[in-house]
């Protein structure tokens, strides 16, 4: 059987041989170099080592860092360990589960992380890492650690889990060689070298966070890291950091492009700028309409589609000005070492232009989900590794078609459909018609929820617009368009759409505690004590909106009122942008009030 070339031996070859002294991680000007980042990897691998842990087994890393991640996950490459990174601020209960879920059998963590740590996954042997690690020295060996790699071909490599909120956590297992497919595939196709100068935007814990890192690594080249989330999340902030970074490669979803498309842009910004990469969700002609305004054929635009279980992308769409004129920017043709049917039934393919449902045959798919095979059944058809060098189909659940000129077109999710009085609507189709006949920059629709069940007859369009619409108006227009049934009943204008920790619209909590009992849905009116104090007013303002809590007073601490990571970002960035505080996560985990952060900020609001 010949032998595929794997991720580790492509590293030995190049970066960490022939480029000690360049710089792989750019942190806001903190630098890291190829060689600081081999030592410190085998610092940690040495650290393994004197833990016995047996051979393959699974590797949990808690930290904030991306140095120190990205550190962790070569590591444990080189011995041979399967890496799963975890969510810093998750609940215990949650962090256990997952833990249990992937079978992890060691914690890499950082200390500040610690207290996080012991709550959750005490039982664990723990190797701590901090930023020191960089500046120890290592013996000569560090310079081809990631040579160890075994060369064979499909090995287990990496943990992600899926990015749902329901039930048990599910752990997704990655390969070796899928991983190097796709690599391969992005920096041939895009001539990248060891120039590149790619943008970190993913949270770790989400697996596009694999290109963001390895896309550089593999090329020599580095990896940008703006200096904190909130940075991404705030529109302006995202495109001052771009262009000070002197970033040529951005992977992001619709929502982060959209954000930056946002930001007041010109056509001086970003003068590295090569390549956008964008996938996750998906994306409309609306969406590029404006980036091509200003930039022009200047940097390419690039649509990815491809789920978790098929490693990171398997389809891809080149993006052109006239796709501005389109609803739904196509996902595509499947690349290289891929293929795509579009399915009527689970034996009939489609016919040309009959949407289906899609699924993918590749031989570099992952493992599947781990030690689940009643998940792998329905959407694989067998075990995925049970035959690694076969092809492997699975079932994606989106509905797509084939354009007329040959490429697919993503209509949406099964998930995305939902019942009007006993009818079934597309959520999607009602977001098209938004877009293309109302002044809006962006929309979601869904139907409202009170309590645990839903209400059928109130159809609400969240939109983001410089305006407030004329509704009746609107409405007129999208009666001529749209089945009535279609037409939202409650419209409200929000200043940002709410994402989710992996960058994507949520959608699931954008309306809950938003009705009340008689239906009247207002984010923007806030009902304020005269008494309150001006800028608790504002404060509390915020909070509502961010937490989606009417209910929340000056004394109820944030974590209890609702707060989670995503939300904790939300604050972060809505302070920095409207009063210029620099809000620390510490601040909101030392119970956290409207009242203490009023005393907080206050020196710094004279």
């Amino acid at each position: 059987m010949m032998q595929r070339e794997t991720l580790g031996p492509v590293l030995a070859r190049g970066s960490f041989e022939t480029r000690r002294e360049a710089i792989a991680i750019d942190c806001d000007g903190q630098l890291i170099s190829y060689g600081e980042l081999a030592a410190a990897a085998h610092v940690i691998a040495t650290a393994i080592d004197r833990q016995g842990i047996a051979p393959k087994s699974h590797i949990g890393i808690l930290a904030g860092q991306t140095g120190l991640i990205v550190a962790a996950m070569l590591a444990t490459m080189a011995r041979g360990f399967v890496f799963a990174v975890l969510e810093p601020g998750q609940p215990a209960h949650i962090l256990k589960g997952k833990a249990d879920a992937a079978d992890l059998r060691c914690l890499i963590v950082e200390p500040t992380l610690l207290a996080e740590a012991r709550n959750s996954l005490a039982e664990l042997p723990t190797i701590f890492v901090e930023s020191e690690i960089f500046t120890k020295e290592a013996d000569g060996s560090a310079s081809t650690f990631v040579g160890d790699l075994a060369a064979a071909t499909g090995l287990p490599l990496y943990l992600y889990f899926t990015s749902g909120t329901a039930g048990p956590a599910k752990p997704i297992l990655g390969r070796s060689d899928s991983l190097l497919h796709f690599l391969n595939w992005e920096i041939g196709t895009f001539g990248l070298d060891k120039t590149v100068r790619a943008a970190q935007l993913t949270p770790p814990h989400h697996d596009p966070f694999l290109r963001d890192v390895f896309v550089p690594l593999v090329t020599s080249g580095t990896i940008c890291v703006p200096r904190s989330r909130q940075i991404v999340l705030s529109p302006i902030g995202l495109a001052r950091w771009l262009d000070s970074a002197d970033v040529d490669l951005v992977h992001c979803t619709p929502t982060v492009f959209r954000n930056l498309c946002n930001a007041p842009l010109n056509d001086t910004l970003f003068p590295r700028l090569k390549c956008v990469l964008i996938a996750g969700e998906q994306l409309r002609g609306a969406h590029v309409r404006r980036w091509f305004e200003v930039f022009g054929d200047r940097v390419r635009l690039v649509n990815l589609y491809g789920p978790t279980e098929t490693t990171l992308a398997k389809l891809f769409y080149r993006i052109s000005r006239s796709d501005g004129d389109r609803s739904i920017i196509p996902i595509g043709l499947p690349m290289e070492g891929a293929e795509a049917r579009i399915m009527a039934t689970e034996t009939e393919e489609a016919d040309p232009e009959e949407p289906g449902e899609l699924v993918i045959v590749t031989r570099f798919s992952s493992f599947g989900y781990f030690r689940r095979p009643d998940l792998n059944l329905p959407v694989f058809g067998s075990d995925p590794s049970s035959a690694p060098d076969s092809p492997v189909r699975y079932r994606t659940g989106d509905i797509v078609r084939r354009l007329p000129e040959g490429m697919i077109e993503f209509i949406g999710r099964r998930d995305r459909q939902d019942k009007i009085r006993g009818k079934r609507i597309d959520l999607g189709e009602v977001e098209d018609a938004l877009l293309v006949y109302a002044p809006v920059q962006s929309v979601v629709a869904t139907v409202l929820t009170e309590g645990g069940g839903k209400r059928p007859d109130r159809l609400a369009a969240f939109y983001v617009a410089d305006v407030e619409l004329n509704e009746p108006s609107i409405k007129e227009r999208l009666s001529r368009e749209l089945p009535s049934l279609m037409v939202p009943d409650v419209w409200i204008r929000v200043n940002s759409l709410p994402t989710n920790s992996n960058g994507k619209i949520d959608i699931d909590g954008l309306a809950t505690h938003l009705m009340t009992q008689d239906g009247a849905a207002d984010m923007g009116t806030i009902e304020s004590d005269e008494d309150i104090p001006e800028l608790a007013d504002k404060l509390l303002a915020i909070w509502k909106e961010i937490l989606r809590n009417d209910a929340v007073g000056l004394e109820d601490t944030f974590m209890e009122a609702g707060g989670d990571s995503l939300s904790i970002m939300l604050l972060i960035a809505r302070l920095d942008e409207e009063f210029g505080y620099e809000l620390s996560l510490w601040e909101v985990f030392d119970d956290l009030t409207i009242t203490k952060l009023c005393v907080l900020m206050q020196p710094e609001m004279v």
